[in-house]
This record gives structure tokens, C-alpha cells and sequence, in this order.
């Protein structure tokens, strides 16, 4: 049985984790979901990635702080983060440790990007 590449996608909106997922496993890419800082910081450590794209707005927590939670971590330091958001943030140095950082308006683009990072 082979191992596919999981990404694990941490955004409350509903709509974006279905079309996440889908666009995905037509790539045989595993998503793993969740929908609040907390349960993507468990599923970061349960589930060990490949791939983490992070919502920077969240309904517990901020983004940023659940990236300091992340790189802070020797269970989850190493899996590269991929930051997006649907609003104005300012990235800069509050972003240290992402491997890159999108604007959801170019969800084609995000998608692109996001894939070329997963392992083959």
C-alpha cells in the first residue's frame, strides 16, 4: 500500500475546505481538515503532514500565534506552513517560517503553489 502525501488544511470556512479537498485528491493528495487553531495543532502532531496551509484568521486563536505554536513545537517544527487569508495582513517578519504566503482571491494561483510544495 502506498503512502499518499497528506496536507492539512486549517480555515474555518466550509466552502474552501471542500474545494481544497477536492482539487487535492484529484492530485492523490489525503487532506486532513480542521476548523479551529486547537484541533490544527492536534492534527499537526497526530497526523504529521507533508504540507500545512494555514488560515491566518481563525475562530480561537490567530493565526500567527498557532504558527509560533507550530514552529515552537519539536513534534510539528519541521513540516513547512503555507499562510493565506481572505483579508488584509500585514506579513512581513510576523510570518517567519512559512514557506510562502497567498491571498485567497487568487485561489488558482494558491492552488498551483500549494501542490508544486507537496512531495511527489
Amino acid at each position: 500500500m502506498e503512502n499518499k502525501a497528506r496536507l492539512l488544511v486549517i480555515d474555518d470556512e466550509a466552502g474552501l475546505l471542500k474545494l481544497v479537498r477536492r482539487q487535492a485528491e484529484r492530485r492523490g493528495i489525503e487532506v486532513i481538515e480542521a476548523e479551529t487553531g486547537r484541533a490544527g495543532l492536534d492534527a499537526a502532531i497526530a497526523e504529521s503532514p507533508q504540507l500545512i496551509l494555514l488560515d491566518l484568521h481563525l475562530p480561537d486563536m490567530s493565526g500567527l500565534k498557532l504558527l509560533q505554536a507550530l514552529k515552537a513545537d519539536p513534534r510539528t517544527t519541521h513540516i513547512p506552513v503555507v499562510a493565506w487569508s481572505g483579508g488584509d495582513v500585514e506579513v512581513g517578519s510576523q510570518l517567519m517560517g512559512v514557506c510562502a504566503y497567498f491571498d485567497k482571491a487568487d485561489l488558482r494561483q494558491v492552488f498551483d503553489q500549494i501542490f508544486a510544495l507537496m512531495p511527489k
